[in-house]
């Protein structure tokens, strides 16, 4: 499998990830993120590969209000327009590993 569909899948799983907390209990005792300690996670990046489609842009509004409940700084960057650019959004993977 080539890095580019590694990646192109990686950044879908993330995706769903952040689709499903929106769809999660709103009750604290509930959701899968209350099971875990957020005290110890400080911040949190999400790679969108396409942050102006309709779908996309949905789960940035799920994401930062999920990082909000739980009080964790969220940072989500992808590139503009409706065109994928794997490129960017690997540029954006490697550079938050060390800042977020």
């Amino acid at each position: 499998m080539s890095v580019r569909r590694s990646a192109s899948l990686a950044v879908a799983a993330i995706g769903f990830v952040t689709l499903a907390a929106c769809s999660s209990s709103s009750s604290s005792s509930g959701s899968p993120a209350a099971a875990s300690s957020p005290a110890k996670l400080k911040s949190i990046f999400f790679a969108n590969p396409l942050p102006d489609y309709p779908d996309w842009a949905t789960a940035d509004k799920c994401f930062e209000s999920e990082t909000a409940k739980l009080g964790v700084k969220g940072v989500t960057q992808g590139p503009t327009g409706l065109q994928v650019n794997d490129q960017f959004v690997l540029d954006r993977i490697s550079q938050t590993s060390d800042a977020v």
